[in-house]
């Protein structure tokens, strides 16, 4: 008797396949990495903007800088 006669087919706990999903590893479309804001315990931070938008308009815009003060205006107001 072949000491390994389970690998002829026969009677299996598991099927041949692999183990993983083939579209676990498939290349992913990239996304955008999300913004980041470094807020430090003295009041420091990134300056950053960020944009509220609807169907591609610009409704709103919040300006920080890196003292931690902060502007809201209408684009239209904004002093890029």
């Amino acid at each position: 008797m072949d000491a390994f006669s389970w690998e002829d087919g026969g009677d299996q706990l598991w099927e041949r396949d692999g183990l993983f999903d083939d579209e676990m590893f498939a290349e992913q479309e990239e996304k955008p990495k999300p913004p980041q804001i470094v807020l430090m315990g003295n009041g420091e931070q990134t300056p950053f903007r960020l944009e509220f938008r609807e169907d591609k308009k610009v409704l709103w815009v919040v300006k920080g800088n890196e003292l931690g003060e902060y502007t809201l205006a209408q684009p239209d107001e904004d002093d890029a």
